[in-house]
């Protein structure tokens, strides 16, 4: 059981790791440090994730929350607007 454990945490990890990296990509598309993005730029960025397929990784609401500063509640319905 171990094993299984071990692996399962080595994906998770793996997946934090890419899913990190999307993230990182996609800000420094947006050109800001996180401290300064409004909400257009937020709306962007999470547009941008969306495109790059981060929300397909568990836990990526909880991690982009965090990452941002704002509730995973806020995240979901940025998540669910289009841009136009």
């Amino acid at each position: 059981m171990k094993v299984e454990s071990d692996l399962q945490s080595a994906i998770s990890e793996a997946g934090e790791n890419k899913l990190s990296s999307i993230f990182d990509s996609c800000l420094e598309a947006i050109g800001k440090p996180i401290e300064r993005l409004n909400k257009s730029d937020r709306l962007r960025l999470i547009s941008l994730l969306k495109r790059e397929k981060a929300f397909d990784f568990p836990k990526a609401v909880p991690y982009v929350s965090s990452r941002l500063n704002l509730s995973r509640y806020t995240v979901q319905i940025h998540k669910g607007k289009q841009l136009t």
